[in-house]
């Protein structure tokens, strides 16, 4: 088996996407973004877009069976030699669970690339996000964005330590440059 799984997890604005990018560009691996495709989904004009748009516009979570439809849906029918880089998934201990089940069936290897970021840091980095990209409504207020940190602390913290006690997470300090950071994502997993 070789190592051609990746998931990157952070707290909002622990730079995920960004170091999604320059990993996909060392390794030739697609992207797929959990956030990215409920992003497009919320802005569909039809029921399933509005119920999209109520929860992800006031930070929640979307349900864990849709992030996990999504995630399965783009790697059961992948071919196994194809690597892919999930950006954004697992953020429940039920998606974690599911991940892990899926690619330990498919035999598929992962790592989960944790990017650590204080709580103060991420809401920084969002406001001031969300200045330059008008789409990011769910970053547009601290009120959200301290919504979106008790999100983390509940559901996400849980299964990063399923994570954990499976040995695939590796962990980064998501504070210094992006330079930086890539740099010791590219080190630690030995690319």
């Amino acid at each position: 088996m070789a190592l051609n799984t990746f998931a990157f997890i952070s707290r909002t604005g622990g730079g995920k996407g960004t170091q999604a990018e320059l990993l996909s560009k060392k390794t030739g691996f697609e992207i797929f973004s959990t956030g990215g495709k409920f992003r497009e989904l919320r802005v569909r004009r039809d029921e399933l877009g509005e119920r999209v748009r109520r929860e992800y516009d006031i930070g929640l979570l979307m349900p864990s069976w849709f992030a996990t439809l999504l995630f399965q849906e783009t790697i059961v029918y992948r071919p196994f030699h194809e690597g892919i880089i999930f950006e954004g998934a697992c953020r429940k201990i039920f998606e974690a669970e599911m991940f892990h089940e899926v690619l330990t069936w498919l035999e598929r290897e992962y790592k989960v690339i944790y990017l650590d970021i204080s709580e103060e840091t991420s809401i920084k980095r969002q406001l001031l996000r969300s200045k330059v990209d008008a789409t990011r409504v769910e970053s547009d207020s601290e009120e959200k964005l301290r919504v979106r940190a008790r999100e983390f602390d509940k559901h996400t913290a849980p299964a990063l330590d399923f994570f954990r006690k499976k040995g695939v997470v590796i962990d980064i300090d998501g504070e210094p440059s992006i330079e930086e950071i890539h740099r010791d994502i590219i080190l630690k997993l030995g690319l």
